[in-house]
């Protein structure tokens, strides 16, 4: 419900929670370079998944800045951000935002 995927946004193979909104140009990558299975980093243990497609899994209220790209099983938690023009892999706990040392909220 009430999901956003902006122009240009590309959400191959992914699961988007309620009042999701994807920023313009996020790419929710569903294969990885190498072809290989894809797998989850949770602390510092490897989940395998056993799946060849998996993009991203985003839970209620995530966002994504403009530019972003989700690389596969990427997992956002609950009300999580990534700020524009970055890459994130693994799994971003809830109520977090991933961002460069140059961004700022002003």
């Amino acid at each position: 419900n009430d999901v956003h995927a902006a122009h240009f946004a590309y959400v191959g193979d992914s699961i988007l929670g309620n009042h999701v909104n994807l920023g313009a140009g996020t790419k929710c990558a569903n294969l990885r370079f190498d072809r290989q299975s894809i797998f989850i980093s949770y602390e510092g243990k490897r989940i395998e998944t056993g799946m060849k497609k998996l993009g991203a899994i985003i839970g209620d209220g995530g966002q994504t800045g403009c530019n972003v790209v989700l690389n596969p099983g990427s997992l956002l938690g609950k009300n999580s951000g990534v700020a524009p023009c970055l890459a994130s892999s693994g799994v971003l706990p809830e109520n977090s935002l991933l961002k460069s040392q140059h961004y700022s909220v002003s």
